[in-house]
């Protein structure tokens, strides 16, 4: 082979091995999305409210992950917990969305069927719920029966009581049939309370409680011994004696009526009641037998209160908020009985006031403002916010839960509304577990518990898990953010 011929065979395999890799490449090929791998991997199931259940989803050449409920956005994670609130009962629907590389998807959907809280059926309660009167000395004895509804055979029922907020006995049971007995020992002269907390899982609770008047018995008279008499003188012929006159007899006086101990008389009317600022609300309590000896002492907010009339408060609310008045009830000098109101007061509504269109002069005496950044958020604030948070879910509030950012759509709405209506009376605690600050927002992590009254009057208690939310200031107030649910 010439010189030329090898070079030109040696320029040739250059432009083969140059030209190899241009032919096989193409512009934009990415790395595909791999199969989508999810737990659980049934579509279908169940969880209790109170409870909460894990997704997880996970692709190759997965980038980004949406998940949603009912097609809200609530978590970007690639993993997510549901924990359901009393008024997502029935049917939810949760999806996940992985994004990759070049534009491609995936989704896989669960539905969610949510179990609503089934409190333990309190099937016997001796003596009934109420008002009991026992003496000094006396001991008290109390029974509290119940069952779970279609209990499986490891369920178990659990009963806490307490006595003046104290706990006296806790005991298990099993769920389908149990029976809780407790004997109270002699207690103090006065009011005690005493409280049955039925539960099965933690969460759902039915509530019966007592109001116990122990009275200190009467004392009795001394008895008075009739003088002794001398015998008479024995005589061998005794005459005998002269006849005495005969009297009508007296029968004897009969004994004192007993007097039954007095006793409070709580007022009939909601214990949970909210006015406004300004308006008069009217509070009352009697004791029965009246004596001249009762002393009211009425408070609110633990302060004194002056009331015009015995067991009669008016109270005319002057500041926002929560506001608890209490009554403690005393004859002669011994505390019979005491009876609580709590009074949500919201804010006044203040009347929005339409800003005038471009080019138009504003309205004579209005000053226009520039727009101020939001301040920074002070831990006093926020728990202040909360608490009115909690008021509003209380008094059944959609308005408010809008403003507050609880409620984020029509569907939500319509969810609360049934879920209000199925309670009668409705009060919510809230417990903050953890709470930062961070400008103008806030990561807070908290507890709710939903005390509530079903149409046949009994109570139940609902703890639900902690909750987790992002709260920011906003020109029309604090809002929730993000945030998953309750």
């Amino acid at each position: 082979m010439s010189k030329r011929s090898w070079l030109v065979a040696a320029l040739a395999a250059v432009v083969i091995v140059v030209a190899f890799p241009l032919v096989h490449w193409r512009p934009g090929r990415s790395v595909e999305l791999g199969p989508l791998e999810v737990t659980p991997p049934a579509k279908q199931l169940s969880v209790r409210v109170g409870e909460s259940v894990q997704f997880s989803a996970g692709a190759q050449g997965a980038l980004g992950f949406t998940w949603t409920v009912w097609g809200r956005p609530v978590s970007f994670a690639s993993t997510f917990s549901y924990a359901p609130a009393p008024e997502d009962a029935g049917w939810q629907q949760v999806t996940v969305e992985v994004s990759g590389r070049g534009g491609g998807r995936a989704a896989r959907t669960w539905d969610v069927g949510v179990v609503p809280p089934t409190p333990p059926v309190l099937e016997e309660v001796t003596p009934p719920a109420g008002s009991v009167a026992l003496a000094q000395g006396e001991q008290g004895s109390f029974r509290c029966r119940a069952r779970v509804p279609a209990a499986r055979p490891g369920d178990r029922l659990a009963f806490e009581w307490m006595l003046d907020d104290q706990p006296v006995r806790r005991e298990e049971q099993p769920a389908a049939d149990a029976i809780s007995d407790l004997a109270l020992p002699p207690s103090e002269t006065g009011s005690h309370h005493l409280r049955v907390r039925v539960t099965e899982d933690g969460q759902s609770a039915s509530i019966a409680e007592w109001t116990i008047t122990v009275a200190a018995p009467e004392e009795a008279p001394p008895a008075v011994a009739a003088p002794e008499q001398a015998p008479p003188a024995a005589t061998p012929e005794a005459a005998p004696p002269p006849e005495a006159p005969r009297v009508a007899a007296v029968p004897p006086p009969e004994p004192p009526a007993l007097v039954p101990p007095p006793r409070l008389v709580r007022a009939p009317g909601p214990r949970y009641l909210e006015g406004r600022v300004g308006e008069p609300l009217v509070f009352q309590t009697r004791v029965e037998p009246q004596s001249t000896t009762v002393v009211y002492r009425w408070t609110v907010d633990r302060r004194w209160a002056r009331a015009r009339a015995p067991g009669r408060l008016e109270y005319e609310p002057t500041v926002p908020g929560r506001h608890t008045v209490r009554v403690t009830v005393t004859v002669a000098d011994q505390t019979i009985g005491r009876d609580t109101w709590v009074v949500t007061v919201p804010e006044p509504e203040v009347a929005e006031v339409t800003p005038p269109r471009v080019g138009e002069p504003a309205p004579p005496g209005t000053e226009t403002a520039p727009p101020s950044v939001p301040s920074e958020l002070a831990e006093a604030e926020v728990r202040a916010w909360l608490d009115e948070y909690a008021r509003a879910w209380s008094r059944k509030d959609l308005r408010a839960l809008r403003r507050m950012g609880q409620v984020r759509s029509a569907a939500e709405e319509e969810q609360l509304e049934r879920y209000f209506r199925s309670v009668d009376g409705l009060h919510v605690a809230v417990r903050v577990l953890a709470l930062r600050l961070d400008g103008a927002r806030a990561a807070v992590e908290l507890e709710r518990t939903d005390t509530v009254t079903d149409p046949s009057g009994r109570s139940h208690e609902l703890r639900l898990p902690p909750i987790r939310k992002q709260i920011e200031r906003t020109p029309e107030g604090l809002r929730f953010i993000g945030g998953g649910p309750g």
